[in-house]
């Protein structure tokens, strides 16, 4: 189609005299693109605009309550995913050039995003160029930032030591650091996105024994979700666990519905993590709070420590989640464990998280020990 436009348009700038191919006509066009298969409703761009025009609907959805551009969110985004960046390696992975990226930072600072910090680099003290040539990204808060890095750069006969970025020794370079931070105190990016979710009921009737007329019920709940800290060590981990207690409240619900509804029947319950290999230990222990308040909040008098298993492993690794009684954990009928794995996770930058809930004591329990009919101290053991 381009080709035809483009013999029109040689015909209408010919000078005079100079002979050309005739003008060719509406029906000699339509032949053309009959030939060559042309349906703009399965043409690549059209279809590219289309889902342009979809994002972007998407997109003013999801963010009308911020004053922010899609592509100052994919800068975000990155910062996020991978924390330390040299500018040049976040103009790389943004496809933003520099001149652009740099003016987007800079509004991205001017709109509360970002946070800079200005730390001379090796370059400069000996060019004397200027302490904002280059940047090294780095996501935190204004509290994370040293009482030095508030007071601003230092004269070059006091410079700090050079703090090399993780690429620095590859460029020789080193530079300011710019904290990403979400504006307010609210999350602009999602920090765990959920990549698939799980509920598994069992009915167990018997256990070799007599079959039961009521059977004992265990269900879990498993989420996979991406791990914002993968690959990297990163000191302040705790803010992270608001970010996923929406998570934790909504696999909670899970559980209910998948056993019943009636938070009544509902009396142990157990949890944890296995962390994906390019993780460490303590990310999974970002699952505490959020799980383990989420089962409280919604079963009332939950008075018991909620048991808690956690482990890095790799795909297809499995976990057992230990149970308790939610009111007393010496009701020796309610230790459990119930063995969770998924197939096809955690990925090495991914969480597989897991809530357990169950519905009495082990089908077959004989053991003595003090019932759950005779907690008295309420006081989450006896």
């Amino acid at each position: 189609m381009r080709k035809l436009h483009h013999m029109n348009r040689k015909k209408e700038q010919a000078s005079p005299g100079e002979e050309l191919s005739p003008r060719l006509s509406q029906t000699e066009i339509d032949k053309r693109l009959v030939e060559i298969g042309y349906r703009l409703e399965a043409h690549n761009a059209h279809l590219i605009r289309l889902a342009h025009q979809r994002a972007t609907s998407l997109f003013q959805k999801a963010f009308e309550n911020y004053t922010i551009t899609p592509t100052q969110v994919a800068i975000l985004a990155t910062l996020l995913r991978h924390g330390d960046l040299s500018q040049i390696n976040l103009g790389r992975l943004t496809a933003i050039d520099t001149a652009t990226l740099s003016a987007m930072m800079r509004r991205l600072q001017d709109n509360g995003f970002i946070e800079r910090d200005p730390i001379r680099t090796g370059s400069a003290r000996q060019s004397g160029a200027s302490d904002s040539e280059r940047h090294r990204v780095h996501i935190g808060s204004p509290a994370d930032l040293s009482e030095s890095q508030r007071r601003g750069p230092r004269s070059p006969q006091t410079a700090r030591p050079r703090t090399f970025h993780r690429n620095a020794q590859a460029t020789g370079l080193n530079a300011p650091v710019i904290r990403c931070r979400p504006r307010s105190q609210e999350n602009l990016m999602p920090q765990f996105i959920v990549r698939k979710s799980i509920t598994l009921v069992e009915d167990i009737f018997h256990d070799g024994g007599q079959v039961a007329t009521v059977p004992r019920r265990r269900a879990a709940a498993v989420a996979i979700v991406s791990n914002p800290f993968a690959g990297r060590y990163v000191e302040d981990l705790q803010p992270a666990m608001e970010d996923l207690k929406p998570l934790g409240l909504r696999m909670t619900d899970n559980l209910v519905g998948a056993l019943g509804g009636d938070t009544s029947l509902i009396d142990g319950y157990g949890k944890g993590v296995i962390v994906g290999s390019a993780g460490e230990l303590e990310h999974g222990a970002l699952w505490h709070v959020p799980g383990g308040y989420a089962m409280r909040e919604r079963l009332g008098e939950a008075l018991a420590i909620v048991p808690s298993a956690k482990k890095v492993g790799g795909f297809g690794a499995r976990i057992d989640i230990p149970i308790g009684h939610k009111n007393a954990a010496y009701v020796r009928s309610h230790f459990d464990a119930m063995e969770i794995g998924v197939p096809d996770g955690p990925r090495p930058d991914e969480l597989l998280l897991c809530l357990v809930m169950t519905c009495g004591p082990r089908i077959h329990a004989r053991m003595g020990g003090l019932a759950a009919s005779d907690i008295k101290a309420f006081d989450g053991l006896r």
